[in-house]
């Protein structure tokens, strides 16, 4: 990661830019104001002050960190591991946290702990800045955010987490179009003009699959571009809008898909992301105008992440997310646990639920996600399991009811959803969790 001198201060609101270091140019106006000005010459400090001054800004930064490191001790009952068991278990970027809508006098206070920007993000369509915040010193992210939230008790603060894809890699055979029949979605696919949105890995724009997909795409993460780099994203794009005639029958064949690549792809090809990451997808998806957005990304709680799904659904734009593959008594996963969103775990062709699917009390429908046919990034059609392939359905139903009736909110969309459709038309997880069923196809928006 690239560390940047930061401002003073929080830049004004704007694009999304990192600190760059200006000592020349400061250096040259301090110059010119001394030539202009003979006293400023005579008033300048001698080499001796100078180095003194350093001396003290020196210590001082070394009193700050030892009494962070008697911090550690005292929270960690002074074990030399202690700097980083408080991290243990979660998954975040190391030595950074978030904050939205950081405030001047908050930041004064804050800067004086040692924090310094790293990043700042102006999210236009949601109307949030997210500032991302280096730690001082080594601080632990779950200390750092215990003293800014001592510090700024008003202030949203969190780290700045990890995300993974919610597939299961395990392979099967099956009928491909058994989870058409299951939830009653036209054979042919709905031909539809509807505009949808999806977070997830890049999207293959050569798969021949999605040849006739009006596919627009934006990427956010770094990748080195690995052979599986489009795996995930393509495999769920397919099942969105594959085309029937190259071998996938795509549940909305002639929609409009745009799509926010926010993975980072390393040396050794794993995919990660993070709550950064994710919200500037979303921003970007925002601005489209979809009907719904998919995300088959499962991770932990985060309140940046939280309030941008906030703003999406209060602009009227579905949160359709995958439950996650934890098993029926996992733990809730995120986006999907938010009240916002519309969480949505997997069945079999039967209607069973999937053995590694969640079914915890915040999902809201099940969907076909065993045996889904599609095709990865090779465009060679084959059969992919997971909560990740139950989604699309989901927002594929979605999108048609909103299109159908453009009044729908989402959160009359999502108790729609969530109401069993008939007596034995249920899942038993934590509670009841009604199996998808679609309205059909409609003939067009009602006017």
């Amino acid at each position: 990661m690239i560390q940047t001198t930061s401002p003073s201060q929080p830049p004004a609101a704007g694009k999304r830019r990192r600190g760059r270091g200006r000592a020349a140019p400061l250096l040259c106006l301090a110059l010119l104001l001394a030539v202009g000005n003979p006293r400023a010459v005579a008033d300048a400090p001698e080499p001796a002050e100078r180095d003194s001054a350093r001396e003290r800004e020196t210590e001082s930064r070394q009193e700050r960190d030892s009494e962070i490191e008697r911090d550690f001790e005292r929270e960690n009952d002074g074990h030399p591991d202690a700097v980083n068991r408080a991290d243990k278990g979660r998954v975040f970027e190391p030595d950074q946290v978030l904050a939205l809508e950081l405030r001047q006098e908050a930041w004064v206070r804050i800067r004086a702990l040692g924090f310094r920007i790293l990043e700042q993000d102006t999210l236009a369509s949601l109307g949030l800045h997210v500032t991302s915040l280096s730690t001082p010193g080594g601080m632990p992210v779950e200390l750092a955010l215990r003293r800014l939230h001592e510090l700024d008790p008003d202030g949203v603060y969190d780290s700045n987490q990890r995300y993974g894809l919610a597939s299961s890699n395990a392979g099967c055979a099956g009928i491909r179009c058994d989870a058409q029949r299951l939830v009653a979605w036209p054979a042919a696919g709905c031909a539809r003009p509807v505009r949808l949105g999806m977070l997830d890995t890049a999207v293959s724009g050569s798969s021949p699959l999605l040849a006739g997909t009006r596919l627009h795409q934006k990427r956010f993460g770094d990748s080195h571009k690995p052979a599986n780099a489009a795996e995930h994203g393509t495999a769920v794009a397919t099942v969105l809008t594959g085309q029937a005639e190259a071998g996938v029958n795509g549940l909305l064949p002639q929609a409009t898909l745009f799509a926010a690549d926010v993975f980072n792809y390393g040396a050794n090809a794993t995919a990660t992301t993070n709550a950064v990451l994710l919200v500037r997808g979303l921003d970007w998806l925002t601005a489209q105008l979809p009907a719904v957005i998919n995300v088959s990304i499962t991770g932990p709680d985060n309140a940046v992440l939280h309030e941008a799904i906030r703003h999406v659904t209060a602009r009227g734009i579905a949160v359709v997310a995958a439950a996650g593959n934890l098993g029926p008594d996992g733990p809730a996963q995120f986006p999907a646990a938010y009240a916002e969103a519309i969480a949505v775990t997997a069945v079999d062709a039967t209607g069973n639920a999937s053995p590694d699917a969640s079914l915890g009390a915040y999902v809201d429908v099940a969907a076909p996600g065993t045996h889904i046919w599609s095709a990865g990034a090779d465009g060679r059609p084959r059969f992919y399991d997971g909560t990740s392939f139950a989604a699309p359905f989901v927002a594929a139903e979605a999108a048609l009811r909103r299109l159908a009736r453009p009044g729908l909110t989402p959160a009359l969309l999502k108790a729609e959803l969530h109401a069993p459709a008939a007596a034995g038309n249920v899942v038993r997880g934590s509670g009841v969790i009604p199996l998808l069923a679609s309205q059909g196809c409609p003939e067009a928006a009602a006017r």
